[in-house]
């Protein structure tokens, strides 16, 4: 059960956690928007990294499956979230801002976790070939 909830959360929490870290740094100190060559990156750098997490906490019995599974339900639900809505209205120092949803970034934080938990697989694959040789 603890390996379950250890799978479940974590990952969750430590890409939210980064994405939040990154805004402000990238956002807050440099100006940059989330949709610049920067905010993309950073993007795809997080996700990647969560994609590592991902694999590495995934049940020891078929970690690929479970990670991957775990991958397309965490993109479909930000992405089905994105479509539903119309947007976050905010009023910020008398200027209303709409953050609105744009497929790009989506496209690349979908191909950051699911190249991280591809490439984490055949990394052990490797790894493991290369200890029985």
């Amino acid at each position: 059960m603890k390996t379950w909830l250890k799978f479940l959360l974590i990952p969750i929490i430590t890409m939210w956690v980064l994405e939040l870290v990154v805004a402000l740094i990238v956002g807050g100190v440099f100006g940059y928007a989330s949709d610049t060559f920067l905010g993309l990156t950073s993007s795809f750098i997080i996700y990647f990294f969560g994609g590592v997490v991902v694999y590495m906490l995934a049940p020891e019995s078929n970690k690929i499956m479970y990670s991957m599974i775990f991958s397309v339900i965490y993109i479909g639900i930000g992405l089905y979230f994105g479509i539903i809505t119309d947007g976050n209205v905010v009023d910020l120092m008398g200027e209303r801002v709409v953050q609105e949803f744009f497929i790009f970034p989506e496209i690349v934080k979908a191909a950051g976790i699911l190249i991280a938990v591809y490439g984490a697989h055949q990394n052990e694959n490797d790894e493991s070939n290369k200890e029985t040789a």
